[in-house]
């Protein structure tokens, strides 16, 4: 007599449906950015902010200015904080307001912009004095005679998460 065993393999499948947690997301925006251009003065304001309800983390805006434009100085809404550049030509300096918004500016013959980390940021609803709900640049410059268009274009970013990239960069010029 032979015993034959019979070994039942069975398969188990698991469905693992995923666990519905929040997700930490920010929504830096470029509201809006304002250019003037009255003989060789040149200014470009940028206004940023976060919309969603979850604070930005490491806030940055990146301000392309036009071809052959000399970067002066910048200034932040926040305490009125300004830095003006005395020395009149830089390529590449760093400067920090009194509000710990540091901004570099770099220029080149034919690219000038400024970088500026601004930190972290609530939502409009959500201000405090710790961060910064909405931040106006102010960036001042001197622009060479040039036969390029005298646009200011503005992209922002953060650490965390963004919902919407359509609203991150906004470019304009003079009217």
């Amino acid at each position: 007599m032979i015993l034959t065993r019979k070994i039942l393999i069975a398969t188990i499948a698991v469905v693992i449906s995923p666990v519905s947690h929040a997700y930490w997301l920010a929504d830096m925006q470029v509201e809006d950015v304002e250019v003037t251009k009255q003989g060789t003065a040149y200014t470009c304001i940028a206004e940023i902010s976060n919309l969603r309800d979850d604070d930005a983390r490491n806030a940055k805006a990146f301000i392309m200015l036009p071809p052959k434009t000399q970067f002066v100085s910048f200034s932040t809404n926040e305490n009125n904080s300004s830095y003006n550049v005395n020395s009149g030509h830089t390529y590449s300096s760093s400067y920090t307001t009194t509000d710990g918004i540091n901004c570099t500016s770099t220029e080149y013959a034919l690219n000038s912009y400024v970088q500026c980390e601004i930190g972290g940021m609530v939502t409009k609803n959500r201000a405090n004095m710790d961060n910064k709900e909405n931040v106006k640049i102010t960036i001042t410059g001197i622009i060479s005679p040039t036969p390029y268009d005298s646009y200011c274009s503005v992209f922002v970013t953060s650490s965390s998460p963004d919902q919407d990239h359509s609203n991150n960069y906004k470019s304009k010029k003079p009217d």
